[in-house]
Protein backbone atom coordinates (compact mmCIF):
# COMPACT_ATOMS: atom_id res chain seq x y z
CA UNK A 1 0.00 0.00 0.00
CA UNK A 2 1.17 3.62 -0.87
CA UNK A 3 1.26 5.86 2.78
CA UNK A 4 -1.78 7.85 0.55
CA UNK A 5 -3.58 4.77 1.22
CA UNK A 6 -2.42 3.68 4.29
CA UNK A 7 -3.24 7.37 5.64
CA UNK A 8 -6.64 6.83 4.10
CA UNK A 9 -7.46 3.70 5.84
CA UNK A 10 -6.34 4.68 9.40
CA UNK A 11 -8.56 7.78 8.58
CA UNK A 12 -11.54 5.32 8.13
CA UNK A 13 -10.87 3.21 11.24
CA UNK A 14 -10.15 6.38 13.20
CA UNK A 15 -13.84 7.24 12.32
CA UNK A 16 -15.39 3.82 12.83
CA UNK A 17 -13.98 4.12 16.34
CA UNK A 18 -14.91 7.17 17.19
CA UNK A 19 -18.72 6.01 16.09
CA UNK A 20 -19.51 9.15 13.56
CA UNK A 21 -20.34 6.79 10.81
CA UNK A 22 -24.03 6.31 10.57
CA UNK A 23 -24.89 2.94 9.73
CA UNK A 24 -28.37 2.95 10.14
CA UNK A 25 -28.89 6.11 8.09
CA UNK A 26 -26.46 4.78 5.02
CA UNK A 27 -28.81 1.67 5.77
CA UNK A 28 -32.17 4.00 5.24
CA UNK A 29 -30.89 5.38 2.68
CA UNK A 30 -30.04 2.40 0.40
CA UNK A 31 -33.01 1.04 1.48
CA UNK A 32 -35.14 4.36 -0.23
CA UNK A 33 -33.17 4.09 -3.05
CA UNK A 34 -34.45 0.54 -3.43
CA UNK A 35 -37.61 1.10 -3.13
CA UNK A 36 -37.52 4.20 -5.72
CA UNK A 37 -35.66 1.61 -8.12
CA UNK A 38 -38.41 -1.02 -7.65
CA UNK A 39 -41.40 1.51 -8.08
CA UNK A 40 -39.88 2.84 -11.07
CA UNK A 41 -39.51 -0.41 -12.75
CA UNK A 42 -42.86 -1.37 -12.18
CA UNK A 43 -43.88 1.78 -13.59
CA UNK A 44 -41.80 0.54 -16.98
CA UNK A 45 -43.18 -2.57 -16.89
CA UNK A 46 -46.61 -0.72 -16.48
CA UNK A 47 -46.18 1.11 -19.41
CA UNK A 48 -45.00 -1.47 -21.70
CA UNK A 49 -48.02 -3.22 -21.04
CA UNK A 50 -50.03 0.21 -21.70
CA UNK A 51 -48.43 0.94 -24.83
CA UNK A 52 -48.55 -3.08 -26.07
CA UNK A 53 -51.63 -4.32 -27.78
CA UNK A 54 -50.07 -7.75 -27.99
CA UNK A 55 -48.66 -7.88 -24.15
CA UNK A 56 -52.10 -6.96 -22.92
CA UNK A 57 -53.85 -9.40 -25.34
CA UNK A 58 -51.55 -12.11 -23.93
CA UNK A 59 -52.62 -11.26 -20.42
CA UNK A 60 -56.25 -11.28 -20.94
CA UNK A 61 -55.52 -14.77 -22.71
CA UNK A 62 -53.92 -16.24 -19.99
CA UNK A 63 -56.37 -15.14 -16.81
CA UNK A 64 -58.82 -16.41 -19.85
CA UNK A 65 -56.96 -19.69 -19.69
CA UNK A 66 -56.98 -19.97 -15.99
CA UNK A 67 -60.66 -19.98 -15.76
CA UNK A 68 -61.27 -16.47 -15.43
CA UNK A 69 -64.32 -14.86 -17.22
CA UNK A 70 -63.37 -11.92 -19.87
CA UNK A 71 -65.10 -9.45 -18.22
CA UNK A 72 -63.30 -10.14 -14.87
CA UNK A 73 -59.70 -10.12 -16.45
CA UNK A 74 -57.64 -7.19 -14.93
CA UNK A 75 -55.40 -4.97 -16.44
CA UNK A 76 -52.68 -2.98 -15.09
CA UNK A 77 -52.64 0.21 -13.51
CA UNK A 78 -50.59 3.14 -13.65
CA UNK A 79 -49.52 5.37 -11.49
CA UNK A 80 -50.43 8.91 -12.08
CA UNK A 81 -49.31 12.21 -9.85
CA UNK A 82 -52.58 13.80 -10.07
CA UNK A 83 -54.41 11.05 -8.98
CA UNK A 84 -55.19 9.63 -5.75
CA UNK A 85 -54.07 6.15 -4.66
CA UNK A 86 -52.79 5.94 -7.89
CA UNK A 87 -49.36 4.03 -6.72
CA UNK A 88 -51.15 1.59 -3.94
CA UNK A 89 -53.70 0.80 -6.87
CA UNK A 90 -50.46 0.12 -9.41
CA UNK A 91 -48.78 -1.92 -6.91
CA UNK A 92 -51.79 -4.02 -5.96
CA UNK A 93 -52.81 -4.55 -9.55
CA UNK A 94 -49.40 -5.33 -10.15
CA UNK A 95 -48.72 -8.12 -7.81
CA UNK A 96 -52.27 -9.73 -8.53
CA UNK A 97 -50.83 -10.14 -11.81
CA UNK A 98 -47.55 -11.17 -11.23
CA UNK A 99 -47.53 -14.89 -12.12
CA UNK A 100 -49.26 -13.71 -15.22
CA UNK A 101 -47.09 -10.61 -16.19
CA UNK A 102 -44.08 -12.78 -15.66
CA UNK A 103 -45.01 -15.06 -17.86
CA UNK A 104 -45.90 -12.87 -20.58
CA UNK A 105 -42.83 -10.86 -20.47
CA UNK A 106 -40.82 -14.49 -20.73
CA UNK A 107 -42.57 -15.07 -23.97
CA UNK A 108 -42.41 -11.99 -25.29
CA UNK A 109 -38.70 -11.99 -24.74
CA UNK A 110 -38.25 -14.71 -26.37
CA UNK A 111 -40.09 -14.45 -29.49
CA UNK A 112 -39.82 -10.82 -30.17
CA UNK A 113 -43.24 -10.98 -31.23
CA UNK A 114 -43.30 -6.70 -30.17
CA UNK A 115 -41.43 -4.09 -31.47
CA UNK A 116 -40.32 -2.30 -28.20
CA UNK A 117 -38.46 -4.75 -25.92
CA UNK A 118 -39.86 -6.29 -23.06
CA UNK A 119 -38.81 -5.17 -19.94
CA UNK A 120 -37.32 -7.64 -16.94
CA UNK A 121 -40.35 -8.62 -14.88
CA UNK A 122 -39.75 -8.09 -10.97
CA UNK A 123 -37.90 -10.91 -8.93
CA UNK A 124 -38.92 -12.64 -6.09
CA UNK A 125 -36.99 -10.38 -3.42
CA UNK A 126 -38.15 -7.26 -5.17
CA UNK A 127 -41.93 -8.13 -5.02
CA UNK A 128 -41.68 -8.87 -1.60
CA UNK A 129 -40.55 -5.15 -1.33
CA UNK A 130 -43.24 -4.27 -3.26
CA UNK A 131 -46.18 -6.21 -1.43
CA UNK A 132 -44.40 -3.96 1.92
CA UNK A 133 -44.84 -0.84 0.12
CA UNK A 134 -48.38 -1.53 -0.61
CA UNK A 135 -49.00 -2.71 2.97
CA UNK A 136 -48.00 0.93 3.58
CA UNK A 137 -50.01 2.59 1.22
CA UNK A 138 -53.32 0.38 2.01
CA UNK A 139 -54.27 2.29 4.96
CA UNK A 140 -53.68 5.49 3.34
CA UNK A 141 -55.84 4.41 0.56
CA UNK A 142 -58.48 3.44 2.54
CA UNK A 143 -58.70 6.54 4.40
CA UNK A 144 -59.04 8.65 1.36
CA UNK A 145 -61.55 6.61 -0.08
CA UNK A 146 -63.33 6.98 3.68
CA UNK A 147 -63.25 11.22 3.66
CA UNK A 148 -63.73 11.46 0.13
CA UNK A 149 -67.62 10.51 0.04
CA UNK A 150 -69.41 12.97 -1.80
CA UNK A 151 -73.45 11.48 -0.78
CA UNK A 152 -73.20 11.08 2.36
CA UNK A 153 -71.11 13.51 5.52
CA UNK A 154 -68.00 12.78 6.06
CA UNK A 155 -66.92 15.88 8.27
CA UNK A 156 -67.64 13.42 11.24
CA UNK A 157 -65.07 11.08 10.24
CA UNK A 158 -62.32 13.42 10.05
CA UNK A 159 -61.18 12.95 13.54
CA UNK A 160 -61.53 8.85 13.67
CA UNK A 161 -59.36 8.54 10.29
CA UNK A 162 -56.70 10.06 11.56
CA UNK A 163 -57.13 8.40 14.83
CA UNK A 164 -57.43 4.82 13.25
CA UNK A 165 -54.12 5.69 11.19
CA UNK A 166 -52.17 6.53 14.10
CA UNK A 167 -53.18 2.82 15.31
CA UNK A 168 -53.56 1.07 12.47
CA UNK A 169 -51.93 -2.59 12.56
CA UNK A 170 -48.14 -3.07 11.13
CA UNK A 171 -48.39 -6.56 11.62
CA UNK A 172 -48.44 -7.48 8.08
CA UNK A 173 -45.79 -5.11 7.19
CA UNK A 174 -42.77 -7.62 6.80
CA UNK A 175 -39.79 -5.20 6.50
CA UNK A 176 -38.00 -4.43 9.91
CA UNK A 177 -36.81 -0.56 9.12
CA UNK A 178 -40.51 0.08 8.14
CA UNK A 179 -42.09 -1.52 10.96
CA UNK A 180 -38.99 0.02 13.37
CA UNK A 181 -40.02 3.77 12.29
CA UNK A 182 -43.42 2.98 12.64
CA UNK A 183 -43.17 1.81 16.05
CA UNK A 184 -41.04 4.73 17.09
CA UNK A 185 -43.36 7.59 15.58
CA UNK A 186 -46.36 5.39 17.55
CA UNK A 187 -44.24 5.07 21.04
CA UNK A 188 -43.95 9.09 20.71
CA UNK A 189 -47.07 9.98 19.61
CA UNK A 190 -48.46 7.70 22.83
CA UNK A 191 -46.05 9.51 25.26
CA UNK A 192 -47.56 13.03 24.14
CA UNK A 193 -50.95 11.40 25.11
CA UNK A 194 -52.31 11.75 28.39
CA UNK A 195 -53.24 9.11 30.09
CA UNK A 196 -56.95 7.41 30.33
CA UNK A 197 -60.07 7.37 27.95
CA UNK A 198 -60.68 5.21 24.96
CA UNK A 199 -57.14 6.57 23.73
CA UNK A 200 -55.17 4.25 26.28
CA UNK A 201 -56.79 1.23 26.34
CA UNK A 202 -54.86 -1.23 24.96
CA UNK A 203 -56.09 -2.71 21.46
CA UNK A 204 -59.23 -5.26 21.81
CA UNK A 205 -58.32 -8.30 20.25
CA UNK A 206 -61.09 -9.88 17.95
CA UNK A 207 -62.05 -13.65 17.36
CA UNK A 208 -64.11 -12.33 14.14
CA UNK A 209 -62.42 -13.42 10.67
CA UNK A 210 -64.26 -10.51 8.80
CA UNK A 211 -62.97 -8.21 11.33
CA UNK A 212 -62.32 -4.48 9.82
CA UNK A 213 -58.63 -4.05 9.82
CA UNK A 214 -59.26 0.03 9.64
CA UNK A 215 -62.18 0.18 11.80
CA UNK A 216 -61.96 -2.30 13.55
CA UNK A 217 -60.36 -0.88 17.15
CA UNK A 218 -62.38 2.02 16.82
CA UNK A 219 -65.71 -0.20 16.89
CA UNK A 220 -64.07 -2.28 19.13
CA UNK A 221 -63.70 1.25 21.62
CA UNK A 222 -67.17 2.49 20.82
CA UNK A 223 -68.84 -1.09 22.19
CA UNK A 224 -66.45 -0.78 25.47
CA UNK A 225 -67.31 2.82 26.12
CA UNK A 226 -70.97 1.85 25.26
CA UNK A 227 -71.40 -0.60 27.59
CA UNK A 228 -69.56 1.17 30.48
CA UNK A 229 -71.15 4.53 29.86
CA UNK A 230 -72.14 5.66 33.16
CA UNK A 231 -76.16 7.63 33.63
CA UNK A 232 -75.02 9.81 36.21
CA UNK A 233 -75.95 13.75 35.53
CA UNK A 234 -73.23 16.30 35.13
CA UNK A 235 -72.43 19.37 36.89
CA UNK A 236 -74.52 22.45 36.22
CA UNK A 237 -73.11 24.94 33.50
CA UNK A 238 -74.38 22.89 30.36
CA UNK A 239 -77.79 22.79 28.51
CA UNK A 240 -79.86 20.03 29.74
CA UNK A 241 -80.09 18.72 26.08
CA UNK A 242 -76.76 18.80 25.91
CA UNK A 243 -75.56 17.32 29.10
CA UNK A 244 -78.36 14.34 27.72
CA UNK A 245 -76.20 13.61 24.86
CA UNK A 246 -73.37 14.02 26.43
CA UNK A 247 -74.67 11.03 29.00
CA UNK A 248 -75.56 8.92 26.06
CA UNK A 249 -73.97 5.61 25.42
CA UNK A 250 -72.22 6.04 21.42
CA UNK A 251 -73.90 5.46 18.33
CA UNK A 252 -72.17 2.22 16.78
CA UNK A 253 -70.68 2.85 13.36
CA UNK A 254 -71.71 -0.37 11.37
CA UNK A 255 -75.70 0.10 11.79
CA UNK A 256 -75.50 3.70 11.10
CA UNK A 257 -73.25 4.72 8.36
CA UNK A 258 -74.90 8.34 7.38
CA UNK A 259 -74.60 10.14 10.76
CA UNK A 260 -77.67 12.31 9.36
CA UNK A 261 -79.77 9.87 9.46
CA UNK A 262 -79.33 8.44 12.75
CA UNK A 263 -80.14 12.30 14.10
CA UNK A 264 -82.93 12.14 12.75
CA UNK A 265 -83.84 9.12 15.02
CA UNK A 266 -82.60 12.15 17.99
CA UNK A 267 -84.95 14.72 16.76
CA UNK A 268 -87.77 14.82 18.87
CA UNK A 269 -85.77 14.15 22.12
CA UNK A 270 -82.84 16.29 20.82
CA UNK A 271 -84.37 19.14 19.20
CA UNK A 272 -81.60 22.23 19.88
CA UNK A 273 -78.61 19.63 19.55
CA UNK A 274 -79.99 17.95 16.27
CA UNK A 275 -80.07 21.30 14.80
CA UNK A 276 -76.33 22.08 15.28
CA UNK A 277 -75.58 18.28 13.87
CA UNK A 278 -77.92 19.33 10.93
CA UNK A 279 -75.66 22.57 10.14
CA UNK A 280 -72.20 21.00 10.69
CA UNK A 281 -72.23 17.22 10.09
CA UNK A 282 -73.44 17.90 6.48
CA UNK A 283 -70.36 19.40 5.85
CA UNK A 284 -68.17 17.49 3.37
CA UNK A 285 -64.27 16.57 4.74
CA UNK A 286 -62.85 17.02 1.25
CA UNK A 287 -62.46 19.29 -1.65
CA UNK A 288 -62.72 16.31 -4.22
CA UNK A 289 -66.65 17.34 -5.56
CA UNK A 290 -65.13 20.82 -6.37
CA UNK A 291 -61.97 19.86 -7.88
CA UNK A 292 -63.81 17.42 -10.35
CA UNK A 293 -66.32 20.05 -11.51
CA UNK A 294 -63.30 22.32 -12.48
CA UNK A 295 -62.59 18.88 -14.20
CA UNK A 296 -65.50 18.92 -16.04
CA UNK A 297 -65.60 22.79 -16.90
CA UNK A 298 -61.95 22.11 -18.29
CA UNK A 299 -63.71 19.25 -20.12
CA UNK A 300 -66.25 22.24 -21.77
CA UNK A 301 -64.41 24.67 -22.25
CA UNK A 302 -62.37 24.10 -24.91
CA UNK A 303 -60.99 26.13 -28.06
CA UNK A 304 -63.14 24.59 -30.23
CA UNK A 305 -65.88 25.55 -27.88
CA UNK A 306 -64.14 29.52 -28.00
CA UNK A 307 -67.90 30.94 -28.08
CA UNK A 308 -69.71 29.28 -25.51
CA UNK A 309 -70.58 31.46 -22.90
CA UNK A 310 -70.17 31.54 -19.46
CA UNK A 311 -74.28 30.52 -18.72
CA UNK A 312 -74.30 27.91 -20.92
CA UNK A 313 -70.95 26.44 -19.23
CA UNK A 314 -72.66 26.99 -15.95
CA UNK A 315 -75.33 25.05 -17.34
CA UNK A 316 -73.56 22.01 -18.67
CA UNK A 317 -71.50 21.79 -15.92
CA UNK A 318 -74.63 21.66 -13.55
CA UNK A 319 -76.29 19.11 -16.06
CA UNK A 320 -72.61 16.80 -15.88
CA UNK A 321 -72.52 16.80 -12.39
CA UNK A 322 -75.98 15.26 -11.55
CA UNK A 323 -76.65 11.82 -10.88
CA UNK A 324 -77.33 9.17 -12.86
CA UNK A 325 -80.19 8.31 -10.88
CA UNK A 326 -81.76 11.38 -11.26
CA UNK A 327 -81.52 10.96 -14.79
CA UNK A 328 -82.91 7.79 -15.10
CA UNK A 329 -85.48 7.98 -11.78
Amino acid sequence: MTPAEVAAAAARAEEDADGDFDFEAEEAEASGNMRRSILLKTKKIVRFFKQSEIATAKLIELQRAEGIAEPNCLKHVQEVRTRFNSCYDMCDRYLKLASFTARVLLELQRSRQSKARAPEALTAEEEDTLTEMRDLLAPLARATKEISGEKVCTLSKAIPVVRNLVKVSIEPLRGGLVKAKMAQAEDADAANCEDGGPDAEAPASSSNGDRDEFWGEWDEQVKRQSRSQSNQDMAGGIPVQLRSYLDRPPVARESNPDPLQAWQSFKAEYQFVHQVAEEFLCILGTSIPSERLFSHAGLFSTPIRSKLSAKHLEMLVFLRSCPVELWFN
